[in-house]
């Protein structure tokens, strides 16, 4: 409608701006190329309304639209790209030294996207001064989805470096400020995102109690949140962490029942006959789950299953970690 007010190849801020709506709804209902395919013309037709070397809102807008989008494709580069010239731009507008939602926001996708280009120092810097830029906006002490997030994401950049100390007091704020923010004993995403994470780094610093606790929580509101039986990568996820936790207190046999669900799930969500590493890692841990056992045919027969299909996704001759991985055990097989 508003081309047709203003004309079909008319640059004005109105079609701009529904371009730029219309990438957002692409964005959210995860069509990422249709969302860049939108804000890259809203970013155009921005530029020539307001002059290419003005800083405006709209135009940094579009700019983190296509960071955010180019970030969930694994364009990551370009990601970092994007979020930089609208970090530039927000705080040309608003303050170089301001507090302000929009250059805060700029400042956590900037570090998100610098998290998965595997920059985790840089990350760290980043999502630093957003989660004190967000503090310093809605109050240091004052429970705030923004801040929980920011929390959360710089437990993950630590934990990426393998520093699970550093990291999990980062998740246990996030999540009782997420608890804070959605209820104490309401089944939200983003509760059992936290919680997840938290076994994680629980399971990895030695803690395994506590691990197979915060995972067992987590399994729960997922299976509360999407289904009973409903297969869900998330749900999916739990299960092969409170397999791992469990087989690392020494319970195999509870570790290798929740093991093949979450394999199945995979399969179930993937297909069957997928390559896909969501499907290879439980291989693997059933592998070891098995030979732990004493059970090494099973344990040789997974194991196989797993090297062969990390291959077939990393390449017969590429050098992989996940490939190493499953090559390891034939060196170290205790047989």
């Amino acid at each position: 409608m508003r081309r047709s007010i203003h004309g079909e190849n008319t640059a004005h801020s109105d079609i701009a701006g529904s371009l730029s709506n219309l990438g957002l709804y692409w964005s959210h209902l995860g069509d990422h190329r249709k969302a860049v395919s939108c804000f890259e013309q809203s970013l155009q037709m921005e530029l020539s309304v307001h002059g290419e070397d003005i800083a405006h809102p709209d135009i940094a807008k579009s700019l983190n639209g296509l960071g955010n989008s180019r970030r969930n494709l694994g364009d990551h580069r370009k990601a970092v790209s994007y979020h930089d010239q609208a970090l530039q731009m927000r705080r040309s507008i608003h303050g170089a030294d301001t507090a302000h939602p929009l250059t805060a926001e700029s400042l956590y996708n900037l570090g998100a996207a610098w998290s998965d280009l595997g920059d985790q120092r840089k990350a760290i810097g980043y999502l630093q001064q957003a989660l004190k830029m967000r503090q310093t906006i809605h109050g240091a002490n004052i429970p705030h989805p923004d801040i929980a997030l920011s929390l959360s994401s710089m437990g993950t950049a630590w934990y990426k470096l393998g520093e699970n100390k550093e990291a999990r007091p980062y998740f246990k704020q996030s999540l009782e400020m997420y608890r804070s923010v959605h209820g104490e004993n309401t089944a939200h995403n983003d509760i059992a995102r936290v919680l997840n994470d938290l076994g994680v780094t629980s399971n990895n610093l030695g803690d395994n109690r506590k691990a197979i606790s915060y995972h067992q929580q987590a399994l729960q509101m997922r299976r509360s949140i999407y289904g009973e039986n409903t297969a869900h990568a998330d749900i999916a996820e739990s299960l092969l962490n409170l397999g791992v936790a469990l087989a690392e207190l020494g319970d195999h046999e509870k570790a290798i029942s929740h093991l093949e669900q979450s394999l199945q799930m995979h399969r179930s969500i993937h297909g069957n006959g997928t390559a896909h590493p969501d499907i290879a890692y439980p291989l693997y841990n059933l592998g070891v789950a098995w030979s732990k056992i004493g059970d090494h045919r099973k344990a040789a027969s997974y194991h196989e299953q797993s090297l062969q299909m990390r291959r077939r996704i990393y390449g017969e001759n590429t050098a992989h970690l996940k490939t190493a991985e499953s090559l390891g055990w034939y060196l170290e097989r205790p047989w």
